[in-house]
């Protein structure tokens, strides 16, 4: 498996296109994650704004050459998703946009949190697969990075992450209080027994269906990854996984038909 994800790898037009069709389906899922919150919330003027800037970067994939252009319009849209996303955010933690390395607020910490996690999860699959994690197509090689953990990790970000710090923050269930500075370290650090919730929520989340007959969040890695062995193999075109939202109620996102209301801490 390694020797035919080298040879994918050396093939740059191959390579390029999984490349693209990570981006395009990274910024689909922000797409949709925005439209599922946007259902039942009001919105800024802007909005609609920053979702036609997200439109513009995934249809400028299919034109891009390389992954530097890529890179430029997939960096659009996270630009545009984030200024979206935090409109639902009703905790009383503050958005400076989007930083990291380190994360410099709460709300940066969190994602980049969990973020990790899921890094760790796919770079354990993939090496379970035979594939080399280390061995990326949109993130290059660098030095103890899985470049292809995060590869395939970009379309899972927003709708499962993204979603899962949403709700914690405004359920209140970690609050700005649970971190922490450490004398000259720069950024922001979370206490023990908040960072064990966030474990244990993690963990709960990972094995919750996106949509009620889906397969657990869990499961949908394990499954991407066998998606990419058998387009390295030869078999099948790799097509990165797309969330659909649905009409499934989540854990503080109201329940059956009733409205998800921003006026409470729940979305």
């Amino acid at each position: 498996m390694r020797l035919a994800q080298f040879d994918r790898y050396r093939d740059a037009a191959r390579a390029a296109d999984l490349a693209r069709a990570v981006v395009e389906a990274k910024i689909a899922n922000g797409l949709a994650v925005l439209a599922h919150y946007r259902e039942n919330n009001q919105v800024s003027a802007g909005f609609d704004a920053g979702r036609s800037t997200m439109e513009s970067a995934m249809a400028g994939c299919a034109e891009a050459n390389g992954v530097a252009e890529l890179d430029g319009h997939e960096g659009a849209a996270a630009r545009a998703y984030f200024t979206c996303l935090m409109e639902f955010n009703r905790s009383a933690m503050k958005w400076p946009g989007r930083q990291k390395h380190p994360a410099p607020d709460p709300l940066n910490a969190l994602l980049s949190l969990g973020y990790t996690l899921l890094m760790h999860e796919l770079t354990g699959l993939l090496e379970g697969a035979g594939i080399d994690p280390y061995l990326g197509y949109l993130h290059q090689p660098d030095r103890g990075r899985p470049s292809l953990a995060l590869d395939l990790m970009e379309p899972f970000r927003h709708p499962a992450v993204d979603r899962l710090v949403l709700n914690l923050v405004n359920r209140e269930m970690i609050q700005e209080r649970d971190f922490h500075t450490a004398g000259d370290r720069p950024g922001v650090f979370l206490a023990p027994q908040p960072m064990k919730k966030f474990f244990a929520e993690y963990e709960h989340w990972m094995l919750e269906r996106p949509q009620e007959g889906d397969p657990r969040w869990r499961e949908l890695l394990k499954t991407e990854v066998e998606k990419l062995a058998a387009a390295l193999g030869g078999g099948t075109a790799f097509v990165p996984y797309r969330w659909r939202p649905g009409q499934k109620a989540e854990k503080g996102e109201g329940k059956g038909d009733e409205p998800c209301s921003t006026s409470s801490v729940t979305i």
